[in-house]
């Protein structure tokens, strides 16, 4: 499959589509301005692409495990075999939209965000507004969680 071990989203993917589509018709470069770049707030599982999980479920799976505190959300992309764009990914991301002139971004869909006390407006649209800074993305704990998902004792 060409899915197995590889990102369903990843920024390689992303720029690739989006220099396809600007140099598909030779004009829509002129106007890559209204075009947005939709971002998912879902993972697929690395082995079967069938498998999908919102952000949100992965992050409350996590916290009724009692595993998530301690985790770099900011940066953790992947959880017992699922990936996703992390809030770093997705700075990469608006970085790139921004780099090739596009309209700006969306979330498909915003509504697989997670709300917590420290991020009221979701983790991932608080990243794509700059609301939110690294430091407020990891939990202070005596565990933390490995990206297979295993629990690790600090």
């Amino acid at each position: 499959s060409w899915y197995k071990g590889n990102h369903h989203a990843s920024l390689s993917k992303t720029e690739e589509a989006i220099d396809f589509l600007l140099n598909a018709s030779g004009s829509l470069d002129k106007i890559s301005y209204k075009i947005l770049l939709g971002i998912p707030a879902y993972a697929r599982h690395v082995n079967d692409p069938s498998k999908v999980r919102t952000f949100a479920e992965i992050y409350t799976d996590a916290v009724d495990e009692g595993k998530h505190t301690n985790i770099d959300w900011f940066n953790l992309n992947s959880w017992k075999g699922y990936e996703w764009d992390s809030p770093a990914r997705i700075q990469e991301k608006i970085a790139l939209a921004r780099a090739k002139g596009l309209g700006g971004i969306f979330f498909w869909e915003i509504g697989q965000d997670k709300c917590t006390d420290n991020h009221p407006g979701g983790i991932l649209l608080e990243t794509a507004g700059g609301v939110s800074n690294h430091s407020d993305y990891s939990l202070p704990s005596s565990q933390a969680i490995s990206s297979d998902g295993e629990i690790d004792e600090l």
